[in-house]
């Protein structure tokens, strides 16, 4: 490995280091790791190190871009290619970095351990990896003979891994939803993640600017994962096209005014809507819809 690039991974280790949140591993573990992987496995690690990639990497979360890697056979004699994500499993001195590889075969998509998706667990998970809420499956679906080992989980499909990935509720701990890279969560936020719902957070990047982001809990990741909030905004909201600007508007948590989206009787309407604290679309309420909600409280009272 070039000196160089020893350089910038260590300078980047120490910043993660010195912050409230500590990387699982040191940087001589870090460059030990990618070193072996530059030599042994013939991965370019340059766009790793220079891209958010490291960050994930030492946090123990899977890597986001897939990377070019070969394996030699057992004989020694013949090498193959693969692509696939990166990650660190332990920690300190179990510490060992591993790679999870894209799986060719077709997998199905209708239904996963026995659970057949709904259509809205369908359009998460093929829009954003999380099925948006949690899932029971059965562990033993498709063994004869043998009892339903049923799970409550959270489920998560990778498209570019083309692999589907499910983690017991039980098995996570309450930390792993109180923060996300240093930052906490309120109890409100942390019970809807719970759910496997996501949530619209204001993060602060590396530059120290805030950002809405949306948190998830990903079976890959064991943990929260976190992407820019414009993939929340869509492209098309009952009818009614958004262009980019009303895209970037809604992720920066203002609200836009929307024409001729569609009631179910066909006639068309205009409205304002926003990115709730779920990260879903909804109407602002007018000033008009607000007193009438008040004044139904009143009367409960």
């Amino acid at each position: 490995m070039l000196l160089d690039l020893q350089k910038e991974i260590r300078e980047k280790m120490a910043a993660m280091e010195a912050s409230a949140s500590k990387p699982r591993v040191t940087a001589d573990q870090m460059v030990s790791f990618l070193s072996k992987m530059e030599v042994e496995n013939k991965m370019d690690i340059k766009e790793l190190v220079e891209g958010g990639d490291l960050r994930r990497l030492a946090y123990g979360r899977l890597t986001n871009k897939m990377y070019d890697y070969t394996v030699k056979s057992e004989n020694g004699e013949q090498e193959f290619s693969h692509t696939g994500k990166l990650y660190i499993s332990g920690k300190d001195g179990d510490a060992k970095i591993g790679v999870l590889s894209r799986f060719d075969k077709e997998v199905d998509q209708t239904q996963y351990m026995g659970h057949v998706f709904t259509p809205e667990e369908r359009s998460n998970l093929f829009m954003n990896g999380q099925a948006g809420n949690v899932i029971e499956i059965d562990r033993n679906h498709g063994k004869e003979g043998v009892e339903p080992q049923l799970e409550k989980c959270f489920v998560t499909y990778d498209r570019e891994l083309n692999r589907f990935k499910a983690v017991a509720v039980d098995k996570i701990s309450d930390k792993a939803f109180s923060q996300i890279y240093g930052q906490k969560l309120s109890e409100e936020q942390q019970t809807i993640l719970k759910e496997g719902k996501p949530v619209l957070y204001s993060a602060k990047g590396n530059d120290g600017q805030d950002r809405n982001v949306v948190l998830q809990f990903d079976a890959f990741e064991f943990g929260l994962k976190q992407w820019p909030a414009i993939f929340a905004a869509p492209r098309q909201f009952l009818g009614a096209k958004l262009d980019e600007s009303q895209r970037k508007a809604l992720a920066e948590g203002q609200d836009v005014e929307l024409h001729d989206m569609k009631k179910k009787d066909g006639t068309t309407f205009n409205a304002r809507v926003k990115l709730n604290d779920n990260a879903k679309v909804v109407f602002v309420a007018t000033a008009k819809h607000e007193q009438k909600t008040e004044k139904k409280a009143s009367l409960k009272m």
